[in-house]
């Protein structure tokens, strides 16, 4: 049995040790021959260059996220934040109607193009809260907005906030054109992200006018997040 030693700062006690059986052995009195020899430092070899297993590092190793190559997955959230329309019709509530009906409702619901008024004061439109597991750190790394159309009082705009535990992520999205989208990340997000994320932050999402009269309609905003892979 071959023990090996290794010293990189890992676990408590500075040391990582793995233990794994090389070809050859022997006892006393046996003769020791150079290709038996050689064999065991193959073996060796092998081991370090891509052999490694979980089974040679202990659960106690406390290896950090910075001393190894990344290994995320991503996570999507698309999330509406204001309608299609304000108004629309809603005369097959509570009632049996026929297709070409069916057909008429849906053709006047998407045929409105009526925005929604923005609040004067910061008001909270979304949140939701990180579950993920303990000690575990994951990014948010990007935000998308989109909208389908705003209309703003002179140079005064509806406004969207992102909101990290209360913390303003970035700066305020102004939404000024009609079909466009919004991005709120640095220049390489991936390798650069916007806010570390933990079990039990909360992300929230807020909307007001920058001043007087604003709205808008078809808001969707899309969170991006990455988070280590682990068994």
């Amino acid at each position: 049995m071959l023990w090996l030693e290794v010293r990189q700062g890992f676990g408590p006690t500075g040391v990582l040790q793995m233990t794994f059986k090389v070809t050859n052995d022997w006892d006393s009195g046996d003769t020791l021959t150079h290709t038996d020899l050689n064999q065991n430092f193959t073996d060796v070899e092998t081991a370090l260059n891509g052999g490694l297993t979980t089974s040679h590092i202990s659960a106690a190793a406390a290896i950090k996220s910075s001393q190894i190559a990344d290994r995320y997955h991503m996570v999507k959230t698309v999330i509406p934040l204001i309608p299609f329309s304000a108004v629309g019709t809603a005369t097959m509530a509570g009632a049996a109607v026929t297709a070409a009906e069916m057909a008429t409702e849906h053709t006047e619901v998407y045929s409105q193009t009526v925005e929604f008024s923005a609040p004067a004061s910061e008001t909270t439109l979304y949140k939701h809260e990180i579950i993920a597991n303990s000690g575990h750190e994951g990014f948010l790394y990007a935000i998308h907005i989109y909208a389908i159309a705003t209309s703003s009082n002179s140079t005064n705009d509806v406004q969207l906030g992102f909101y990290l535990n209360d913390a303003l992520i970035g700066q305020l999205v102004d939404l000024d054109t009609d079909d466009a989208h919004y991005r709120l990340h640095a220049t390489d997000p991936f390798t650069n992200p916007l806010v570390s994320l933990t079990t039990g932050d909360v992300i929230k999402i807020t909307i007001q006018s920058e001043s007087g009269a604003t709205s808008a309609r078809g808001v969707t905003a899309t969170l991006f997040e990455k988070w280590p892979i682990s068994s």
